[in-house]
């Protein structure tokens, strides 16, 4: 895999995860109102994480770079994966971690 595919694939999944935030504080607001501000303040690491990967592809030197090492990374089943739907906060909880891991 191409590190552009590779950096591609990792903006997708910091979208998720900040799309996945977004949905705990709302989860919050109704159910654990202590937690809004915490997943507030991950949504915007996400976010962060996001415009810094967006930056290694604008500059463009690791476009000739190739990642071999897929499978002892182990990220090729995280960045396939599909969006989180979870039903409550618990859910939410446990998607977010499986996916920061």
């Amino acid at each position: 895999m191409k590190a552009k595919e590779l950096i591609e694939k990792l903006i997708w999944q910091e979208n998720e995860l900040y799309n996945l935030y977004k949905l705990g504080e709302t989860f919050a607001l109704f159910e654990r109102p202590e937690l809004r501000d915490v997943f507030s303040l991950i949504a915007e690491e996400e976010l962060r994480h996001k415009e810094t990967l967006k930056g290694l592809l604008k500059e463009g030197t690791l476009e000739r770079l190739i990642v071999d090492y897929m499978d002892e990374l182990s990220l090729e089943p995280v960045l396939s994966d599909k969006r989180a739907q979870p039903e409550s906060i618990e859910e939410l909880v446990v998607e977010a971690v499986l996916r920061e891991k």
